[in-house]
């Protein structure tokens, strides 16, 4: 409810009520039913919410990128290069692209997200898992000469329903080359604490972002909050570029760092970016002024209902 003594300009709505629908079918129903004014729900469905004909469809992905997090904690199963580099090849990117988002996101070149405001072209394609990607043969080659074969990969989730597609298509993709995987899903509370602790996880879907949209952000704060077991020279170097980069104002020396960063992080890969993360908001055409800012969160305190 709006408070009467608020310091800024009055908001027009005065009173929002907000419904907890965890499941993406709840969110569709109440949608098709005229049972909520906004709701997020799955790409897939944006051409039956559209044939409603009752909600304009806002996109939005400021920053946001899936990803694949892996274990790189010495003596685990992706605790060598190739090996994450086998995974890498092994994933066909392009089938989450279609199966999870309808073909209405795209492949990412990097190891975030192309939306990043200090995102550059010479940052694609930096290497071959990027520039070529999805190659079983090559895949498996590194797995047979990494060991991976001979080891058994836990794949873990939040339990959202895109996340445990990701994670199938992914399993899938896995075993085509003879690696064996299992999928652990857990509640969205659990699954951050589990991220801090390697031990529990080869690969975590995850969706690295800050509040910035921007890329020295990201690349210099996650590997520190979320370690993953990455040690050696190599780390200690890219830390050290890192913590530059996050101090650094100038757009084009910062600039010059990153890539210095993504030359050591691509070859390493902690985490392999998948594909972009676009959110889908139905917004009833009853319905103005709402603001957007990361993956579809919404700023109601602009809203109004149209006259």
């Amino acid at each position: 409810e709006a408070r009467d003594d608020y310091w800024g300009e009055p908001p027009a709505i005065k009173k929002i009520n907000f419904k907890t629908l965890n499941e993406n079918s709840q969110r569709v129903n109440a949608l098709e039913t005229g049972d909520v004014d906004v709701a997020s729900f799955p790409i897939k469905d944006a051409d039956f919410i559209e044939s409603l004909g009752k909600y304009n469809i806002i996109s939005s992905n400021a920053g946001v990128s899936l990803t694949t997090f892996f274990n790189m904690s010495e003596g685990s199963a992706l605790g060598t290069k190739e090996a994450r580099h086998a995974v890498a090849h092994a994933i066909d990117r392009q089938a989450i692209v279609d199966v999870v988002y309808s073909g209405r996101s795209k492949v990412v070149s990097w190891p975030a997200s192309e939306t990043l405001v200090d995102f550059e072209p010479r940052f694609s394609n930096m290497h071959e898992t990027y520039s070529i990607g999805y190659d079983p043969a090559k895949a498996a080659e590194l797995a047979e000469k990494s060991g991976l074969k001979d080891k058994k990969l836990r794949i873990i989730t939040n339990g959202a329903a895109e996340y445990i597609t990701i994670a199938e298509i992914i399993q899938g993709n896995l075993k085509d080359i003879g690696v064996e995987a299992e999928i652990i899903n857990f509640d969205q509370a659990t699954y951050f604490s589990i991220l801090m602790d390697q031990t529990q996880f080869d690969i975590a879907i995850f969706t690295p972002t800050a509040p910035s949209i921007m890329a020295a952000d990201i690349f210099g704060m996650y590997p520190v909050f979320i370690p993953l077991g990455w040690t050696g020279p190599e780390h200690d170097k890219y830390m050290e570029l890192g913590a530059k980069a996050l101090a650094t104002y100038d757009p084009k020396e910062r600039g010059e760092i990153i890539y210095e960063m993504l030359k050591i992080f691509v070859e390493e890969t902690p985490w392999y970016g998948l594909c972009e993360g676009p959110a889908l908001t139905a917004v009833s055409k009853d319905v103005q002024g709402i603001q957007y800012t990361l993956a579809g969160s919404a700023l109601f305190q602009y809203g109004s209902f149209a006259s």
